[in-house]
């Protein structure tokens, strides 16, 4: 790691290049209630098999399909981008199928169908019946939730993907395909766009912490046509009540999703070897840092922390057209189990519903 002496600190990691507002099998439903843990399953593109499956961690136990098997005749759809759990209901996006489904915890069942004209990346609900939704035409749609409807639409940055809210104000994060450099901030009470922010390329997931700060994920890109043509990803911290930009954490290689532990610490999937996406420790606080080398070497799709259990659960994806399987570590990296049987398609994040 090489520190460098300039108003963002950067940081060299030791392998080179390379997912909110912002989870033993038993072939019965889950039914146990809150506590358990959803895999989100992207499914394959245009398949139409994305899909829920449901961890049951008392008894180490996977239910694959919750979903439609607890809605007979009904399939969650085409690629599950991501989902959030906010009063009390689960918000899953579904991309292709342009749509958000409104899932009731524990239960499975399907509350709510929400149908867009677009194509959705990422939700953020700031009341019972007020949602923000990031859109792949540069846009953010408002929801009625009670009405199950779009009621507004604003104009933000490029491809926006993530999207974070603290006190009045949301975080749209404009990825850009790894090419936006903009985060767009909405205040809520006016539903307008009041503040561009400008960042490294491509910000696209990021948390807010309870010290205060906003970290975002800025994923570079690699143009795999040109291998002069990149940027490395960053790590960019906000202060989450003025939202300004206090550090810059840099990598050396494309960075992807990030979680939280509740002590503030980050995991995030940073450059691995050959292009993977391994699992990289790093301090939270007003300038993180990275504590260790890779903490976990692999190529992984997803990344959650269980707060319940502190235990980090790591989607991988294999081929994306067959099922995938999770894997379950400590804080500190070592392997704790696995989840094989009843991981859908692709899975690619996770919710805990504790």
């Amino acid at each position: 790691m090489t520190t460098m002496n300039a108003k963002t600190n950067v940081i060299l990691l030791a392998t080179i290049l390379l997912a909110g507002c912002d989870p033993a099998t038993d072939s019965g439903l889950a039914l146990s209630g809150v506590g358990g843990i959803y895999v989100i399953n992207e499914g394959a593109f245009t398949a139409g098999n994305a899909e829920l499956s449901y961890i049951d961690p008392t008894k180490g136990a996977v239910s694959g399909a919750v979903f439609s098997t607890k809605n007979p005749g009904k399939t969650l759809g085409d690629i599950a981008q991501s989902a959030t759990l906010a009063f009390g209901r689960l918000f899953v996006v579904v991309n292709n199928s342009r749509k958000i489904e409104v899932v009731e915890p524990g239960t499975h069942a399907s509350l709510q169908t929400i149908s867009l004209s677009t194509l959705p990346r990422a939700i953020c609900v700031v009341t019972p019946s007020k949602a923000y939704v990031t859109n792949m035409d540069s846009t953010v749609s408002i929801l009625d939730l009670g009405a199950g409807a779009e009621v507004n639409r604003l104009t933000v940055g490029t491809f926006p993907e993530g999207i974070i809210a603290s006190g009045e104000l949301i975080y749209v994060l404009n990825g850009g395909f790894g090419y936006g450099t903009t985060i767009s901030v909405i205040n809520m009470l006016t539903d307008s766009v009041v503040r561009t922010i400008l960042t490294p390329y491509g910000p696209s997931y990021g948390l807010v912490t309870s010290a205060g700060f906003i970290h975002v994920v800025c994923t570079g890109y690699q143009n795999f046509s040109d291998p002069l043509d990149q940027s490395p990803g960053a790590l960019l911290t906000l202060n989450a009540s003025t939202g300004s930009v206090i550090d810059t954490l840099w990598f050396n290689g494309v960075a992807g999703k990030l979680a939280s532990a509740g002590d503030g610490t980050l995991f995030i999937l940073g450059p691995g070897s050959g292009g993977t996406q391994s699992v990289w420790k790093v301090s939270g606080g007003a300038s993180p840092a990275t504590l260790s080398p890779a903490l976990v070497v692999g190529s992984y799709y997803g990344i959650g922390v269980d707060p319940e259990r502190l235990e980090l659960y790591l989607a991988l994806p294999g081929d994306f057209v067959s099922n995938g399987r999770v894997e379950v570590r400590s804080l500190s990296g070592s392997f704790v189990r696995e989840y094989v049987s009843g991981i859908g398609v692709a899975p690619n994040g996770f919710v805990f519903t504790n």
